[in-house]
């Protein structure tokens, strides 16, 4: 589990996009009950996906030309008595550091020292 060990209570999910790149917005609680804001975002070769049958159907493509490389990104922090000033800290953190995600997973998977780990 992304939040922890025990239950989860069920979610509410819907997309968002922040500075033109998408991403999950999930509401849920960990297993202590508390609120947890969570945005996550399908990687598969450069291209961002928050559509599971899409990401699917890219990777399905991308695997045939040899290049499909999938990631998860996944951040999440603790609300308080709301989520909005969660989502004002991911928000900050999406747009300083989103655009890099799909660059430094490239450089590190590339890299020919994994190149021999894969």
């Amino acid at each position: 589990s992304l939040v922890g060990k025990g239950e989860a209570a069920p979610a509410n999910s819907h997309p968002i996009t922040v500075d033109g790149l998408p991403y999950i917005e999930t509401v849920t609680t960990d297993s202590q009950g508390r609120s947890i804001l969570l945005w996550s975002t399908y990687d598969i070769g450069g291209r961002r996906f928050v559509t599971p049958l899409l990401s699917r159907l890219w990777y399905g493509v991308a695997s045939l030309g040899g290049s499909a490389q999938p990631v998860l990104f996944a951040f999440w922090t603790h609300c308080a008595v709301s989520c909005d000033d969660s989502r004002r800290t991911l928000t900050d953190f999406a747009k300083t550091l989103g655009p890099q995600l799909s660059q430094s997973w490239s450089r590190v998977s590339l890299s020919p020292s994994n190149q021999r780990a894969l």
